[in-house]
């Protein structure tokens, strides 16, 4: 059975009153004829947006088989018309792109996994393929540039049949400049992760909703566990210099 992807980008628009609702600018539906999903969106410096996730044959994303699964990239404009797209595989494998950037340079970078590596993909601006490097077994769950010029990538790694929460800082070819395992107790992940003036912040899982702040050579400053059970999937900056 195909499955259609619709995208919905919502226009924020002076209310009438209090609980407006948003109007719509537009909806899309992106469809390959095939499973297929995205899982991240960037706005690009340029206008328009760039989109990842995968195209399979049997959507199989979240129950972890291993299906012939392409890591899938689009380039879409502000009216949501595709610029281009583009599919990376390995023959036999699950190739997914859980979250991707636009870089300084104008290149997009994808946090993802390739077959059961963590791993982080560089196109260039039309999407050709740079560089697909894989960092041990494990899923790539994030990633930003640093203000310093180098990535931090971040999800997790599989280490003595446990998952365990895993930091990497490459520079722009890919080449890891150190390397971190966090939560060694029980499963562990990283989902999201943020920039401060000091360090990174970073969000996921470990016994409950799970914050862990280092700094930028991967050393532990503090870690909070919140509500057992729970997982944090995402965190931004809050207006107080916290964050949500």
């Amino acid at each position: 059975m195909k499955k259609a992807l619709t995208l919905t980008f919502w226009a924020i628009l002076i209310p009438t009153f209090l609980f407006a609702q948003p109007a719509v600018e537009w909806i899309h539906t992106y469809d390959t004829g095939r499973d297929d999903g995205f899982l991240d969106i960037y706005t690009c410096q340029n206008n328009g947006f760039v989109v990842s996730g995968g195209v399979a044959g049997n959507w199989v994303t979240y129950r972890g088989g291993n299906n012939n699964t392409n890591l899938w990239i689009a380039r879409i404009d502000d009216d949501g018309e595709i610029l281009w797209d583009q599919e990376y595989a390995v023959e036999g494998a699950t190739c997914l792109g859980w979250s991707i950037i636009e870089t300084d340079e104008g290149e997009f970078l994808v946090g993802s996994q390739r077959g059961g590596q963590f791993s982080a993909l560089l196109v260039d601006a039309d999407g050709n393929q740079v560089w697909w490097r894989d960092y041990g077994e494990g899923v790539c769950r994030a990633v930003i540039e640093l203000k310093g010029g180098d990535f931090l990538l971040a999800g997790y790694r599989r280490m003595d049949g446990e998952r365990i929460g895993h930091v990497l800082c490459v520079d722009g070819e890919g080449n890891v400049i150190w390397n971190g395992d966090y939560g060694a107790e029980g499963t562990a992940s990283f989902y999201s992760m943020r920039e401060t003036g000091d360090g990174i912040i970073l969000s996921g899982y470990h016994r409950g909703t799970w914050v862990v702040k280092i700094d930028f050579e991967g050393e532990v400053v503090w870690e909070r566990q919140y509500d057992r059970g729970s997982i944090a999937t995402s965190i931004v900056s809050a207006q107080d210099e916290g964050f949500a």
